[in-house]
C-alpha cells in the first residue's frame, strides 16, 4: 500500500477535513471570544440529551446545548461554521493565527489544529490534500522505513497541546507553521515507526504558499 493509499483511507476514517473557506459558512475572524470550556460532563450530558431526545440534526442540537450551556455567541457560530468542531483554546500569532479545536462526534482524534484568519480562513493542517507523496517518497529516511514496513501510514501528532504547531520567522515577514505527525506500521493502533514534520508557509499578507516537507525520522 503506497502512502497516498494510506492517506485517503486515514482521513477517510476520520472524516472529511475543512480545508479550504470556501468548504465552510465563514463566521468572520476567528478570537479568543469564540472559545469554549465546557465543564468536566458538559459535552457528554449535552450528547446524552441529543441522543434521548430523537428526530433533527444531531449536530443542531449540540449547538443548541453549548448555546445553552453557556458558550458566547461567537463559540456558537465557530462550531455550525466548521462542522461542529468547537474551538476549545487558540493562539494569536499573525499573519495567520491557530485553533484548537475538538470535533464531539469523532470515535477517534478528535483534536484538531486549524490555521485561521489566513487566506484561505481555514487550514486543517491533517487535510491529505496538503501533504504531497512526492515530498515523501523523495526523504530517504521515509523510503527506508518504507522498503522495511510495506504499509507505512501517516496519521496526525499531539494535536492538543498548544505549544505547536511550532511558528518560525520567514524572510520578508511571513511565517511557517510546524506540524508533527505520525509514521505507523499500518493502522491507528499499530506501532509507531518514525515521524514526519510539514511546514506550512504564509506570506507577510497570509496568504497561504504551501507545504513542505522538513523532517524524517525513523524511531530507535
Amino acid at each position: 500500500m503506497n502512502i497516498l493509499s494510506t492517506l485517503v483511507l486515514l482521513w477517510g476514517f476520520l472524516g472529511a477535513t475543512v480545508a479550504w473557506a470556501a468548504d465552510t459558512k465563514e463566521a468572520g475572524p476567528v478570537s479568543t471570544e469564540a472559545v469554549w470550556k465546557p465543564g468536566p460532563s458538559s459535552v457528554a450530558d449535552i450528547k446524552k440529551q441529543c441522543a434521548a431526545s430523537g428526530g433533527g440534526s444531531f449536530q443542531d442540537c449540540f449547538i443548541d446545548g453549548m448555546a445553552k450551556a453557556g458558550a458566547s455567541p461567537q463559540a456558537v457560530a465557530f462550531t455550525r461554521s466548521h462542522d461542529g468542531a468547537y474551538l476549545r483554546d487558540f493562539r494569536r500569532v499573525g499573519p495567520a493565527d491557530i485553533a484548537y479545536v475538538t470535533n464531539p462526534f469523532r470515535a477517534n482524534e478528535n483534536d484538531s489544529v486549524f490555521l485561521v484568519n489566513g487566506k484561505p480562513a481555514t487550514i486543517d493542517v491533517d487535510n491529505q490534500q496538503l501533504l504531497t507523496e512526492a515530498d515523501l517518497t523523495k526523504n530517504p529516511t521515509y523510503a527506508a522505513l518504507a522498503k522495511k514496513y510495506p504499509q507505512i501510514s501517516l496519521w496526525p501528532g499531539d494535536r492538543y497541546g498548544t505549544n505547536t504547531p511550532v511558528v518560525k520567522d520567514l524572510p520578508g515577514g511571513g511565517r511557517r507553521f510546524v506540524a508533527s505527525y505520525r509514521l505507523r506500521n499500518s493502522c491507528h493502533a499499530c506501532a509507531v515507526i518514525g515521524s514526519a514534520q510539514f511546514g506550512f508557509d504564509f506570506d507577510q499578507d497570509g496568504k497561504f504558499m504551501g507545504t513542505k516537507l522538513l523532517q524524517v525520522t525513523a524511531s530507535q
